[in-house]
């Protein structure tokens, strides 16, 4: 379901489109209504199966040159207006921080993108053309987030990811994203500071968080996401399978009696 907002004022200086992109999550409405408290035409795609299908069907239901992707569980601050003009620096893609309601990260995990329309087309449609997991634009599309080669990351803070709203999202959250910390490194060629930056964020995810609600279950699926990155670090193939619902599910069902057994001796 393509839940479209009628378009009435502007959105951000040069009239982008804001959409926000949901398929399960529990609190995807909710955080659509505060939204639309403030930004009263965003519009909401719902339900497309696979990242890369609902990336397409939000960039070809935007009607602007740029648009704003909101993913459903991010909370947007309220210094944020969407107001960013992309022809300052005339880039493709842009990524800002999100703060991470667990462990008080922020980077661009969760974070508030704008992209180009035909350009983020395009590159999903070349994405389909070809299989080369050793391109590192591929894999980076593919394994993590789709982006045009120019993208630029922000320094300022967008809004609150809020990824636990269940057991399994915490766990599933943290399993993947400490995943590409560990394990993407090599498929895609980090600097020495990257890598080192990647390690600093991969020890706070596996150590912080854990007197939060479902703090035990982020922090065993950040251990085990750091686990399986490591060991297939060098089979990109493997490393994708973080983005198999079903298999992901399956693996937080074997270590689920385990965590709640744990649940209190977990740091």
């Amino acid at each position: 379901m393509i839940t479209v907002i009628p378009k009435g004022q502007k959105q951000g200086i040069r009239g982008s489109d804001i959409i926000f992109l949901s398929y399960h999550e529990p609190h995807a409405e909710k955080n659509y209504s505060l939204l639309l408290s403030r930004f009263e035409n965003a519009k909401h795609v719902h339900g497309i199966k696979g990242f890369i299908n609902a990336l397409r069907t939000a960039a070809e239901t935007a009607t602007s040159e740029y648009f704003y992707l909101v993913d459903a569980d991010n909370v947007i601050l309220d210094s944020f207006d969407f107001t960013y003009d992309p022809y300052l620096e005339n880039r493709k893609s842009y990524i800002w921080k999100a703060r991470n309601n667990v462990n008080g990260l922020e980077y661009g995990y969760g974070g508030v993108k704008m992209y180009h329309k035909e350009a983020i087309l395009d590159v999903i449609d070349q994405l389909g053309k070809k299989e080369n997991f050793d391109d590192v634009h591929y894999f980076h599309c593919i394994g993590d987030l789709p982006y045009t080669p120019d993208y630029k990351s922000m320094d300022e803070v967008a809004s609150i990811t809020i990824f636990d709203p269940t057991a399994f999202d915490a766990w599933r959250g943290a399993f993947r994203e400490c995943c590409k910390l560990a394990g993407f490194a090599d498929a895609l060629q980090l600097t020495p500071s990257q890598i080192d930056n990647a390690k600093k964020r991969l020890d706070v995810w596996c150590n912080v968080g854990g007197a939060t609600r479902y703090g035990a279950f982020v922090i065993d699926g950040a251990r085990q996401g750091r686990a399986f990155g490591l060991e297939n670090q060098y089979h990109q193939k493997k490393l994708l399978l973080i983005n198999d619902f079903e298999w992901l599910k399956s693996c937080f069902e074997r270590r689920k009696p385990t965590i709640l057994l744990q649940t209190n001796t977990i740091p």
